[in-house]
């Protein structure tokens, strides 16, 4: 099955609730009206569950607690919570056949996206867009999974989802690879072009000539998240990271070395995405 062949299978794409369409668009009006941003959100009482809870959890290191979705609007900022949604609801839209493969990879994707946050605050980078980007890189994955359980059972053999290589088996064997996917599927949900192009470069950000820093912070934000399923320490961790690209970020690697650990970057937010 070619690419376009994939994309073209209605059957095959998970599409979003009805509810995150409508927000996707109230988010994109030119001035978009909170007042039913928080009135769609309301209507979804797990979302809601989910927005509240990630708006009180140490990741956004608030002062008091937050008590109304209106008052999480205003703290977290229209382009967060435009985030958390659409990855909450990305979450729930995707089908996995194998409970423990669901598990490990939305904790992987999700750590992948911690770290990659962190390293675009540490280079100045839009921090949201790297979360956003660094949760959704691998979705490509369940979703060929799915459509072509053959292919992807004979590859798994030889790679785990998660392996640095797998991109480049997957054109070897297929013609295209999962950043190719998750790459149209963020286009195809009104994910920001920036989510796109660096789901798009991100398992090889320095292959297209063109340096793409938020690509680079995700890879950077899998490798941490590789090493951490491997029950790596720290240590091992940071001196596997690719050096090109802290070189090319311009990465102190005193800071690379402060980083938090995943769990306690990702404190709170596991919930986001059961």
């Amino acid at each position: 099955m070619q690419l376009d062949e994939l994309l073209a299978s209605a059957d095959k794409l998970p599409s979003l609730p009805k509810v995150l369409q409508d927000l996707v668009i109230a988010f994109d009006q030119p001035d978009p009206d909170i007042q039913r941003i928080v009135m769609l959100i309301s209507a979804d009482p797990t979302l809601s569950a989910k927005i509240l809870r990630a708006a009180n959890s140490a990741f956004f290191r608030r002062a008091r607690s937050i008590a109304s979705l209106k008052e999480a609007v205003l703290m977290m900022g229209l382009h967060t919570v435009r985030m958390l949604v659409l990855s909450a609801g990305m979450a729930g839209a995707v089908h996995f056949l194998d409970r423990e493969m669901r598990k490990q990879f939305w904790r992987y994707s999700l750590h992948t996206a911690v770290a990659a946050r962190y390293f675009a605050q540490l280079t100045k980078q839009d921090a949201d867009v790297a979360f956003t980007a660094g949760l959704i890189h691998a979705i490509g994955e369940p979703l060929m999974s799915g459509a072509l359980e053959d292919d992807m059972q004979m590859l798994d053999e030889h790679s785990a989802f998660f392996d640095s290589q797998r991109a480049s088996l997957e054109r070897l064997a297929l013609g295209y690879a999962y950043p190719d996917v998750g790459a149209a599927l963020a286009k195809l949900w009104n994910f920001p072009e920036q989510v796109a192009t660096a789901i798009r470069a991100a398992s090889d950000p320095l292959a297209s000539g063109t340096f793409i820093p938020l690509a680079a912070c995700i890879h950077l934000g899998t490798q941490i998240a590789v090493s951490s399923e491997r029950d790596e320490p720290k240590e091992i961790a940071f001196s596997m990271l690719d050096t090109r690209l802290l070189e090319a970020l311009k990465l102190d690697m005193k800071a690379v070395e402060a980083m938090p650990s995943l769990q306690e970057l990702a404190e709170g937010l596991h919930e986001l995405v059961a």
